[in-house]
């Protein structure tokens, strides 16, 4: 009787650890997908951004002679104060030209003149403790008409 409960006792207890060590890795699954969609929601939130500076301000991005990129980040917090995370945008702008807009004056002011062609933006969300590297990282990127802003195509690069 003795040696069929220790038996008994042995078998539910591997059972038991086994059952553990399998929701361990669940737990770990749940996180990383968690982590995904919080690096997939900094990602858009960094085209929510640069969709608006793109729509409000006439120069953005700056342009300068023989540059053909323009990116900036931001770091991003919860509502706590608490870092969340941070963004990254890159604005290849090698494929817009300006021209003067029809009926113009040709002495008029650059604010007249009117982009062509299209930006390629790349924006990539990092989730992670800064100075570290990320534990998810999205990196999603747009193809925008540079007159109107409509987004010709969408690549969703998932990553890490």
């Amino acid at each position: 009787m003795l040696l069929a409960s220790l038996f008994l006792f042995t078998l539910l207890m591997a059972l038991g650890l086994g059952l553990m060590s399998s929701q361990t890795a669940r737990r770990k699954s749940a996180l990383a997908q968690k982590e995904a969609l919080q690096a997939k929601s900094l990602a858009l939130a960094a085209w929510a951004d640069v969709k608006t500076k793109l729509g409000k301000d006439l120069f953005f991005p700056p342009s300068t002679d023989g540059q053909g990129h323009f990116s900036y980040g931001e770091d991003v917090y919860d509502s706590d104060g608490r870092f969340y995370g941070s963004y990254t945008v890159v604005i290849d702008t090698r494929y817009v030209s300006q021209r003067r807009a029809d009926g113009t004056n040709a002495g008029a002011e650059s604010k007249h003149n009117v982009n062509l062609g299209y930006y390629l933006v790349t924006c990539i969300g990092k989730v992670g403790q800064r100075g570290r590297p990320p534990v998810a990282e999205r990196s999603m990127y747009f193809e925008v008409e540079a007159g109107d802003f409509k987004v010709i195509r969408v690549q969703d690069r998932e990553s890490l």
